[in-house]
């Protein structure tokens, strides 16, 4: 067969890409290198470059970006990036790249290399970390960073010299904060600069922000893109924060109280609900901009059968706990048309599993997908609720945390975009049909298929296992994480199979195998 290669010319290429749309680009460019080639040097196509480093860089990777016409605004770092090659390579890309790069997000900065590399992006203006513990050197100082975003803010191990490594910030968010030494520092900070934070935690019963409310409430120049009011007694100063600060873009709430009612004028102002005690199912209509709720549902007959329609809601984390009524189950899946992300933990309740097809099938906008269920015995029943021909193009996640994918029927067969598949193996259905549907799964990035200690894995064919060995290799290009169960009782049987998958697919990054055989627990292979 001929490739398209091999007749269409490069102008001709290039004038296609550029009428085509941005995600349509990034689709085609995994076609072959020479497109990539081509791509990375088009001016027409600049603007479609975020780059990306995954954690494995190669000296091609750096002598075509070395190469590049290309100017780079965005770029993300992988976990292992600083290993990859020497630092004098690297050093000489990142003085390269620095002269244009604004923006750098890095997975995982555990090492003083990555703040001798940011030193090399003097126009740097947004920096965003996960990390373990972010220990600044004393000097260290990036005078253009403006924005700062950390995962956790106890990350950050000397925050009193925060403001010395960046002295003209002029937005810090992170998105936990737990202790109260670090609460008390953002709460100095704030009152000296109020509009340096973008993101504030409130908790309304901690003595540390009782004091501080009258303070607060006098700040004038309070730029809060994100606000969350944790209520244990009350709403009546978060009531008060909204009048005197209606500026706040998002404000979440966790109401850790039954007897706290919503009002006025919280409405049209909540974006996120977190509900630990009540019914999260009895709100007031009137919170049309509500985009998340998270949820304890519990008892019997808890709401009314009646269908109310949310359709601002888009994501929904429910934890259900003695939860019998079937009808009031369908009364609660039927109220959120428009949902992309739903979490399903099942503790204590006679609901089964066996509505998982049907809603896959309801919600056409649905990306993610995540159920749990206590209950050893629930089993999907298959006999009725296989899914129809229907391609569900949006579900990219989808992970059973205690059923087999199986027990979904044909669904793997119309999930073409699917890049997360979690799941238990059980013995009953084994690896029998998993081959087969990996060719129908091109884009998939991570496979997790866990075992329980309460089932007996002695049937399992090790015929099935190699093919489907075999069909990972063939079929799934892109996957970067893989973890499953096979036989082995020595590392060294592993080994083989984890050689053969490294070799087979370039962008794999670790593997996990969980041995099949007594007294024998996993065995774990990174690619160096």
């Amino acid at each position: 067969m001929l490739s398209i290669n091999n007749y269409l010319f490069d102008e001709l290429l290039l004038q296609i890409f550029h009428n085509l749309s941005v995600h349509d680009r990034h689709r085609c460019r995994q076609v072959c290198k020479r497109w990539n080639e081509i791509l990375i040097n088009c001016v027409l196509l600049m603007k479609d470059f975020n780059l990306y480093f995954d954690d494995f860089l190669t000296l091609r990777d750096v002598e075509i970006l070395m190469r590049s016409n290309l100017h780079f605004e965005k770029i993300s770092f992988g976990e292992n990036i600083i290993r990859c090659l020497p630092t004098f390579v690297l050093h000489d890309l990142w003085t390269k790249l620095g002269k244009t790069v604004i923006e750098i997000f890095i997975e995982y900065c555990d090492n003083e290399e990555y703040f001798e590399m940011l030193k090399l992006f003097p126009l740097l203006k947004s920096l965003r970390i996960n990390s373990q513990i972010l220990d600044f050197p004393e000097d260290f100082k990036l005078t253009n960073l403006e924005n700062l975003h950390v995962s956790l803010f106890e990350l950050i191990k000397n925050e009193n010299g925060l403001l010395e490594s960046f002295p003209n910030s002029k937005s810090i968010k992170y998105d936990e904060i737990m202790h109260d030494e670090s609460k008390l520092e953002v709460l100095k900070s704030i009152q000296i600069r109020p509009s340096l934070w973008k993101t504030l935690h409130w908790f309304d019963d901690d003595p540390l922000y009782i004091n501080f409310q009258e303070t607060f409430l006098k700040l004038t120049d309070l730029q809060l893109d994100h606000f969350e009011y944790s209520a244990v007694t009350d709403i009546d100063f978060l009531i008060k924060v909204i009048q005197k600060h209606p500026g706040i873009k998002n404000i979440s709430l966790v109401l850790q109280d039954a007897e706290i009612t919503l009002k006025e004028p919280l409405f049209d102002k909540i974006t996120s609900l977190e509900i630990l005690h009540g019914n999260p199912f009895l709100l007031p209509y009137e919170l049309i901009n509500l985009k998340s709720i998270t949820a304890l549902v519990s008892g019997f007959c808890t709401i009314e059968h009646t269908v109310q329609v949310a359709k601002s809601i888009e994501e929904l984390n429910l934890h259900f706990s003695d939860l019998t009524c079937v009808e009031c189950y369908n009364t609660l899946m039927n109220n959120y048309p428009n949902l992309k992300e739903i979490a399903l933990y099942f503790d204590g309740s006679s609901i089964s599993p066996v509505e998982i097809p049907k809603l896959i099938q309801k919600w056409k906008k649905l990306v993610s997908l995540t159920t749990m269920f206590e209950n050893e015995s629930s089993e999907i029943i298959l006999t009725d609720h296989s899914c129809d021909t229907q391609i569900h193009e949006n579900l990219e996640a989808l992970v059973l945390l205690s059923n087999d994918i199986h027990e979904l029927g044909n669904i793997l067969q119309f999930v073409p975009n699917l890049k997360r598949l979690e799941y238990v193996l059980k013995p009953s259905f084994g690896y029998k049909n998993l081959p087969n549907n990996l060719a129908n799964l091109p884009e998939l990035r991570k496979l997790n298929i866990t075992i329980m200690t309460n089932y007996n894995y002695c049937a399992i064919s090790k015929d099935g296992i190699q093919k489907t060995l075999k069909a990972i290799a063939s079929f799934s290009k892109k996957i970067k994480e893989l973890r499953m169960p096979i036989f082995f009782e020595y590392r060294g049987d592993a080994l083989g199979a984890a050689r053969f998958l490294f070799e087979s697919l370039p962008k794999l990054k670790s593997i996990r195998f969980d041995s099949l055989c007594a007294d024998v627990n996993e065995e774990y292979f990174e690619r160096l």
